[in-house]
């Protein structure tokens, strides 16, 4: 509880230093939407470990695959979309449940990550924001 709360603040510091105001007026939807985070995260074992530097450093099960897409022009200068399949910079157990996890670490510069074709990451400006 205590983290959905620390994220909602965050959330909503954010939205008065781009939108103006007092963050009282952003708080319930903060609030909302930092619930969902952790409601829809709990599906992959996702937790948000550090953001540290431009990276944002997470956590899943070990059995989910996370994925980015990028589009690039072959060499007739017809668009496509590649997919790259990120590799877990590090491995391990998780003592809460004993299930294997893995860590990995990205750039808080990418846009969107893919969790096993079921759900979306949208990162804007270190934000982070579940899409079904």
């Amino acid at each position: 509880m205590k983290n959905v709360m620390t994220r909602a603040w965050e959330i909503a510091r954010a939205a008065v230093v781009k939108y103006g105001g007092k963050i009282r007026e952003y708080l319930a939807a903060a609030l909302r939407q930092a619930w969902s985070e952790v409601k829809n995260a709990n599906h992959f074992g996702f937790v948000v470990v550090q953001k540290l530097n431009g990276m944002l450093y997470f956590g899943t099960n070990a059995d989910v695959e996370i994925a980015y897409y990028t589009q690039d022009r072959n060499r007739f200068g017809k668009l496509y979309t590649k997919r790259h399949v990120l590799t877990p910079y590090q491995t391990g157990t998780n003592k809460a449940t004993g299930k294997a996890a893995n860590l990995y670490r990205i750039s808080l510069g990418m846009t969107e990550l893919d969790f096993a074709g079921k759900a979306t990451l949208e990162i804007k400006r270190g934000l982070l924001k579940w899409v079904a």
